[in-house]
């Protein structure tokens, strides 16, 4: 049951983002994107760092 709660989550969230961006808020719908690009930043830097 917790999965489900998780996964209805972050569909809740990209549905909001997804929805910001078209209703003409660019600022809120780039959040997301920002976001995952941040992470993925983070991942590479740490991974060249234990390398």
């Amino acid at each position: 049951m917790g999965n489900l709660i998780e996964i209805l989550i972050i569909i809740a969230v990209i549905a909001i983002q997804t929805f910001s961006g078209y209703i003409g808020n660019k600022y809120l719908g780039s959040i997301l994107p920002i976001i995952f690009l941040g992470f993925v930043g983070f991942f590479l830097y740490d991974v060249i760092l234990k390398s």
